[in-house]
């Protein structure tokens, strides 16, 4: 195997081929022990089932997860929010010395009245 996964070892027809059985086999097998004949049910079951074979066979798949996988690591770095007001926008209580909110009137600690 090389480094670029599974995808690279075997043919693309032939891992289509697989996807495509598995989505085949899947479906029907689902069908008969349902005893529906319900096409939505086929195609999704199929589809669930395939899922992971696409997946690891084919390239298509395996680009899709790695996108897929880069782009959740990415977003959730560069959307932290975070919730603790900057320093400068704190007033310190003069009784207890906890850092409060600029808007706030009394102190979140200990209750005293706050000077803006």
């Amino acid at each position: 195997m090389t480094e670029e996964g599974i995808s690279a070892d075997i043919s693309p027809t032939y891992a289509w081929g697989i996807v495509l059985s598995v989505f085949l086999i899947s479906g029907l097998a689902f069908s008969a022990q349902t005893q529906s004949t319900n096409l939505v049910s086929f195609v999704i079951v199929g589809m669930i089932v395939a899922f992971f074979p696409w997946i690891v066979l084919t390239e298509s798949g395996a680009q899709w997860f790695m996108d897929a996988v880069n782009d959740s690591g990415s977003s959730s770095n560069s959307q932290s929010v975070s919730t603790e007001p900057k320093t400068d926008d704190l007033i310190v209580c003069s009784s207890c010395g906890w850092q409060n909110p600029q808007n706030n009137s009394y102190c979140n600690d200990c209750g005293d009245g706050l000077s803006n």
